[in-house]
């Protein structure tokens, strides 16, 4: 999918007198490079159950392997004649030579959380302590189980009192079609909430 600058999207919505929805908006240039500054804030690590991305190679998602996974595969290595070579001849470097990655049947994949929302504001215009990096699993958890707020201004006096997406539990995510226009939410289009659709 190609990104496309706030103003771009605002123009081609405009002449085909489309709507622009949340998912439109998590699609421009502007929150990806937003987003960009979270994760890397965060260290690209979940900050709920400090979870690393999965790592894409040929469309298929690795994890990195664990120090008991590495230790298991150095052991297994030893043990055959191929390895006793290579462990001889790298000697101390043969350790660089282990697998890190490991193929996983669930990918991780890191998101930016609102921690509120203020009605009308774009996705990348709330402040640092706003957003929060979160595994997809982490980030339906926490609109599973917590309300979040919607104010009616920036004064975030007033909450709306909206009713989340039934679909993807208010998240604009489901983290089952990630692989489709990044798993946004069809029935609300990311939008979270049934009155915002």
């Amino acid at each position: 999918m190609e990104l496309k600058s706030y103003t771009d999207l605002q123009k081609e919505k405009q002449s085909n007198h489309e709507p622009i929805f949340y998912s439109d908006l998590l699609n421009t240039l502007e929150w990806k490079n937003r987003r960009k500054v979270i994760l890397n804030r965060d260290n690209n690590i979940c900050k709920k159950c400090k979870s690393e991305p999965s790592e894409f190679i040929c469309g298929k998602p690795y994890r990195k392997t664990t120090k008991e996974e590495k230790e298991a595969a150095i052991k297994k290595y030893k043990e055959s004649d191929i390895a006793k070579k290579w462990f001889a001849r790298l000697g101390r470097h043969a350790k660089a030579a282990i697998p890190i990655s490991t193929l996983t049947d669930k990918p991780i994949i890191l998101h930016v959380h609102h921690k509120y929302y203020i009605k009308g504001k774009l996705p990348w215009d709330y402040l640092d302590d706003a957003l929060i990096t979160l595994c997809h699993g982490c980030h339906q958890e926490t609109h599973d189980t917590e309300e979040i707020p919607v104010y009616t201004d920036e004064k975030m006096i007033d909450k709306m009192d909206l009713t989340s997406c039934d679909r993807c539990n208010g998240s604009g995510y489901l983290s089952e079609f990630h692989y489709y226009q990044n798993g946004i939410c069809f029935k609300c289009k990311g939008n979270k909430f049934l009155e915002l659709i």
